[in-house]
């Protein structure tokens, strides 16, 4: 069974949105307890990254196994980035890439 077909509009819009929302709301102060994890720093530094996260949830590091990330996954998956898929991901999403630091691609 194959999946739903989604365009890089839809999925651009999808992740400026669910960002925006979650955004907003620890900005307003809507969400207690909030911790937000980037996938770059969690495959670069996961381990003081997953230490945080175990932290914030009041749980013990001890034994626990680190899981082990590919470091450039990301950029292999922009590389094969059309020039139109990553248009369409700069005309939609600017305000959430500027917001999480990512370079505006052209």
């Amino acid at each position: 069974m194959s999946g739903f077909e989604t365009r890089i509009e839809d999925a651009a819009v999808q992740w400026r949105e669910a960002n925006r929302i979650l955004k907003s709301y620890v900005d307003h102060k809507l969400l207690d307890n909030t911790l937000i994890v980037s996938y770059e720093n969690l495959v670069k530094n996961t381990k003081v990254v997953l230490n945080g996260v175990l932290n914030f949830c009041n749980l013990n590091n001890k034994n626990y196994n680190y899981p082990k990330f590919i470091t450039d996954n990301n950029e292999k998956q922009i590389a094969r980035l059309s020039a139109y898929e990553i248009d369409t991901i700069t005309k939609v999403s600017p305000p959430m890439l500027t917001h999480f630091g990512y370079d505006i691609l052209s």
